[in-house]
């Protein structure tokens, strides 16, 4: 860590000794329509919802330009549909590493490098199942730095992301607008990941600091391997349990065939005090499974399957944990700058609840710009 200390520090100071030349403004995205079917006939959901149509737009607005020591610079924010620009990132690359600074953006996790869906992983469309992901900093307003390519061998490249704080408004989590509480680390079920206030989050409010660390390495040509690794300080919070996640994945390319496997590990903080007490539902931690094929038909038309599995574990046998599962079947075809695609994806006990299980198509067009 000293070492990178100084590498940073070395290169703020070049950076602060060099003139700006002039930057190139750009504007990239897409524009989509889609049409959604979601339905279920499980006895645990009996989901019959209307049929949506949609339109959205994902633009990013950037700017980059160059230093007079060769060291280049970029900035952009995104614009994902919404009513406020928010996703930026400051980068600074240098011979010596990128240096960058993100809000709500730049993570270095693993946990999705296997996928090789042609529209997207059958957990991230339409339906929100609630499918656990791990720690990330892109949640988070983090500085990183990354290693220049080709320092080390196989093209080997080690990211190090740090949030200072967890908390990011005063509406999130417990609501608190500070670093210093924290939430209350219980759950009543997995199905409350994602839910501010029930007591445990994915990423926001969870301590004082986030770290996370990525390696990413191409051991021989077409595969690519990568692990990371999330940490988060408590600050002196006694914990029977402190929150942490991993992740590795492997994924090959030959000819026109990409395949990915991976898996990930969420351990979720745990209250000194809840430990050995007599609540039997405290979620302990959760374990996901994944594997993803793709086939490129020809030039234009790209089909894939894609399954990820994730459990959850209790402090105790007296709750009973169920495995979510979501698998996809997935085809797309291109046309210059649009894209025809449809995803035909289903949901095994969603939110990991006994049969609710639910059935999600999706039908797009897409408009890259």
């Amino acid at each position: 860590m000293k070492h990178i200390t100084k590498i940073l520090f070395v290169i703020l100071a070049t950076i602060s000794f060099s003139a700006v030349n002039a930057g190139e403004l750009t504007v990239t995205g897409s524009a989509q329509a889609s049409y959604a079917i979601t339905s279920s006939d499980s006895a645990g959901a009996n989901l019959n919802r209307a049929k949506g149509v949609g339109v959205e737009n994902d633009m990013s607005f950037g700017a980059s330009g160059e230093l007079d020591n060769g060291f280049t610079w970029s900035y952009s924010n995104d614009f994902d549909g919404g009513t406020a620009i928010d996703d930026s990132a400051l980068k600074i690359t240098t011979p010596y590493g990128m240096i960058a600074f993100f809000s709500d953006e730049g993570g270095v996790g693993s946990d999705v490098g296997w996928n090789a869906s042609v529209v997207a992983r059958p957990s991230d469309t339409s339906f929100d199942e609630l499918m656990a992901g791990e720690y990330d900093a892109s949640a988070l307003n983090n500085i990183q730095y990354s290693t220049p390519a080709g320092l080390i061998p196989f093209d080997t490249v080690i990211d190090i992301a740090h949030a200072p704080g967890t908390e990011t408004t005063t509406a999130d989590a417990d609501a608190q607008g500070q670093d210093s509480v924290f939430t209350t680390y219980l759950t009543t079920t997995a199905t409350n990941l994602n839910t501010a206030g029930t007591g445990v989050q994915t990423t926001e409010d969870m301590g004082s600091s986030l770290t996370q660390y990525r390696i990413t390495t191409v051991p021989l040509e077409g595969l690519t391997v990568g692990a990371s690794y999330s940490d988060v300080d408590h600050e002196g919070h006694v914990m029977a349990q402190a929150a942490e996640s991993g992740s590795w994945y492997a994924k090959y390319s030959i000819g026109s065939i990409t395949a990915g496997v991976g898996e990930v590990y969420i351990a979720y903080p745990i209250d000194a005090a809840a430990d050995g007490a007599s609540v039997t539902n405290v979620l302990e931690d959760i374990k996901g499974q994944s594997y993803s094929i793709a086939f490129a038909v020809n030039d234009d038309l790209s089909v894939s399957y894609t399954n990820e599995k994730s459990k959850p574990s209790y402090q105790t046998n007296a709750t009973v944990a169920y495995e979510m599962q979501s698998s996809g079947l997935q085809a797309a075809y291109t046309m210059g700058g649009m894209t025809l695609s449809i995803a035909m994806n289903e949901h095994e006990n969603a939110t990991y609840t006994q049969n609710y299980d639910i059935k999600d198509t999706i039908f797009k067009v897409s408009m890259a710009f």
